[in-house]
């Protein structure tokens, strides 16, 4: 009895075996004569998401799928579990502390104005190491990573060179701050307001 009992807890707190493949490092296998090369997902423990690769058709690891939403439904948070942790704002994160007006998901932490700020930052009322305007405005263009839709999103970028705001493709994470959703939101931060 005592061991079914131990048996029982243990199931009710580890988690699902699908869970543990998710954690798997990314693994394309090999080529073989039996399968075709084909896309499949993985779940990419370090930004939370899958991703698709190319599977080379024989072997791999556990943390490959055929699609997203089978990836997505074995790895990602449940909404629950979302809902839960996005209650809590997440002030570790620079967006979040330096309150910036960019629309990229970058998942940079905050620094302490404690040791100085590096350059292009400064110190805002928090004591927190924040990006200039400038510094931002004359960022390079960057598309980011596809994250699990595969879509990319319109979004607009300051060009100094053309002085100017052009539009790029965003594909949904990291990036970095010169991302605006609308011609008008770039023009403003970057054009009217320094």
């Amino acid at each position: 009895m005592y061991c079914l009992i131990t048996l029982l807890f243990i199931l009710s707190v580890c988690p699902a075996a699908t869970s543990l493949n998710c954690h798997q490092p990314r693994d394309q296998g090999y080529e073989c004569a039996e399968n075709a090369k084909s896309i499949r997902f993985y779940y990419d423990t370090r930004r939370g998401v899958c991703q698709p690769m190319a599977y080379k058709g024989c072997g791999g690891n556990e943390n490959k799928f055929e699609s997203a939403v089978q990836c997505r439904d074995d790895c990602q948070m449940k909404p629950r579990e979302r809902a839960n942790s996005s209650q809590i704002r997440d002030d570790t994160l620079i967006v979040n502390a330096c309150e910036l007006d960019t629309d990229a998901k970058i998942s940079e932490k905050v620094k302490s104005c404690g040791s100085g700020c590096p350059d292009g930052y400064e110190c805002n009322e928090n004591k927190h190491c924040c990006p200039t305007r400038s510094f931002i405005c004359r960022l390079p263009v960057t598309s980011g990573h596809e994250a699990v839709s595969l879509k990319h999103y319109g979004r607009f970028a300051y060009m100094p060179g053309l002085e100017n705001c052009l539009r790029f493709s965003y594909f949904g994470a990291e990036g970095n701050y010169n991302n605006f959703k609308t011609y008008n939101d770039c023009k403003k931060f970057c054009m009217d307001g320094m």
